[in-house]
């Protein structure tokens, strides 16, 4: 749409109903979007706390086998598979273009479609997924951790430490 389109848009809208009414709709419109996700996400059978903020075009399959903490972040484009379920903790931020698998593929059968292994994905509170990581399924990632951008988690992480790289090696302690 052109922006003078816009501008037009937005005078006629002003004529019509008023300048208050349009300037108050703008205020509420952030709010009503977050509100109205998070509802739709509730109705998907979703539980999650308080404070928690599901950016757009998240994907959560399976999302009954997920509990999801309070003032828990999770930005645009996450991707989270959670047919063998998938816990995440309090104060847990993840960020853009990450996926989070609790399910796969059996290795070594006739046909991989056919086969689907479920191992249960927990992460602690206040860790931090950086954008485009990988956590595969039957990982456990310990309270206050970080998972640096990019990496893919193929062993558990401890409480306390930042881990990075393909796959995840411990860098040090928090």
């Amino acid at each position: 749409m052109k922006p003078q389109f816009k501008k037009s848009i937005v005078a006629l809208i002003a004529i019509i109903y008023g300048w208050a009414l349009l300037v108050s709709s703008f205020l509420k419109f952030d709010s009503l979007v977050k509100y109205s996700r998070l509802g739709w996400w509730r109705a998907q059978k979703l539980r999650f706390g308080v404070d928690v903020v599901i950016c757009s075009h998240v994907v959560i399959r399976h999302p009954e086998l997920v509990v999801i903490g309070n003032n828990v972040a999770i930005n645009e484009f996450v991707h989270i598979w959670a047919g063998g379920g998938v816990q995440i903790g309090d104060d847990t931020m993840i960020a853009s273009h990450c996926v989070i698998t609790s399910q796969t593929h059996s290795i070594g059968v006739s046909l991989y479609r056919e086969t689907l292994e479920c191992k249960r994905v927990v992460i602690g509170k206040n860790v931090w997924i950086g954008a485009g990581s990988i956590i595969l399924p039957g990982m456990t990632i310990g309270d206050n951790s970080v998972i640096g951008a990019g990496s893919v988690v193929t062993k558990n992480v401890p409480e306390g430490c930042v881990v990075a790289g393909v796959p995840a090696q411990i860098l040090r302690k928090v």
